[in-house]
């Protein structure tokens, strides 16, 4: 609840474990042999999805400082935590035990931080009480050099508001909520960092028009349009910024409109590399357009697959013994070797 969907940082998938077949899969395979994972249901969600997780900084200038406030528990204010909920056995129980609330008849409702040494302060990250009804629509930053700036209304779902300061020779600085929503504003944390975000892991990848991460991509029109996703800012989509290869002299492919737009006529498959110039990143994926026999052909082994998990193969991998019987040595298994068993 307060970490935004489109905040998240996506990895892709590792090839090994991508796959059209369900049960050849490395995460089915491990998920089939614990009954409590009851694999034939869950594993759909996981397989061929790219790995999700939100960034946090943890070189907070706060977590050294003194911090005083005019009333409430300050010492929530620099914990890292976001949420705490300080009895998970009981459903009912909201994780907002770890916020700084100041007290109702508290007038001043003031953080005073006073920082480890003289510092500058680029950014400052303040997480609003997570409940959606109690919301801060104001708080007032005082710094030591005499300045000061208004917030305006914080995220309410509690995630970070992101507040740009810019700040030399910092040595205090006063945060004092000017009006709120509810009865109990509060916030769960305060970071102050001396720099901007600066991460070194950057990557490319190629993206469909739904924004899915593109592996081994099945065409449904002879040209199709694919966009780029990095988990830093590069550059737009344009022909001077990046380069684009394709191995196949029977299709092309070129950027137009922000969008690296492939080729591929009926019959035919490729492999496209796209290079972003100015720093190097690249990603590459194959392109196929098998025709309607051909993707149909693949749906219905996957339909057979899927009824057969459903109603024989159970939690335990061991049991699908009568599906990879009936496969061994038939053109059935040679196709699914030669059409199934590759990246997406």
């Amino acid at each position: 609840m307060v970490y935004d969907w489109n905040d998240r940082v996506r990895l892709p998938v590792d090839g090994n474990s991508l796959s059209r077949s369900l049960i050849s899969t490395k995460t089915y395979k491990a998920l089939a042999f614990y009954h409590s994972q009851d694999a034939r249901f869950r594993a759909g969600r996981i397989i061929n999805s790219d790995k999700v997780f939100w960034q946090r900084r943890t070189d907070s200038l706060l977590y050294n400082s003194n911090i005083m406030v005019s009333s409430g528990d300050g010492s929530f204010l620099t914990d890292f935590k976001i949420l705490e909920n300080a009895d998970v056995n009981f459903r009912q129980h909201y994780p907002y035990d770890g916020i700084w609330i100041p007290d109702k008849n508290d007038e001043k409702k003031t953080i005073h931080i006073i920082l480890e040494k003289e510092t500058d302060i680029a950014v400052i990250y303040l997480y609003d009480h997570p409940s959606p009804d109690e919301n801060i629509t104001n708080i007032r930053i005082m710094f030591s050099d005499g300045s000061g700036m208004d917030t305006g209304k914080l995220n309410t779902n509690g995630s970070a508001t992101k507040i740009t300061v810019n700040k030399k020779k910092i040595t205090y600085f006063d945060i004092k909520i000017i009006s709120f929503e509810g009865d109990n504003p509060g916030l769960s944390e305060v970071e102050a960092f001396r720099e901007r975000e600066q991460y070194d892991d950057t990557f490319l990848k190629i993206m469909d028009n739904e924004g899915n991460f593109v592996y081994d991509y099945f065409a449904e029109h002879d040209t199709t349009g694919f966009m780029v996703y990095s988990n830093n800012p590069l550059p737009n989509l344009t022909d001077s910024r990046y380069a684009v290869v394709c191995n196949n002299d029977n299709c092309s492919c070129t950027i137009q409109n922000n969008q690296m737009v492939v080729t591929c006529p009926k019959g035919e498959s490729c492999t496209v590399e796209l290079l972003e110039l100015s720093s190097g990143l690249s990603d590459k994926i194959n392109v196929t357009n098998p025709g309607a026999l051909g993707k149909a052909a693949i749906k219905l082994i996957q339909k057979i697959e899927s009824d057969y998990l459903y109603f024989a193969a159970k939690e335990n991998y061991r049991h699908l013994f009568w599906y990879r019987f009936f496969f061994r040595g038939s053109s059935v298994r040679g196709f699914i070797k030669r059409n199934i068993r590759v990246r997406i």
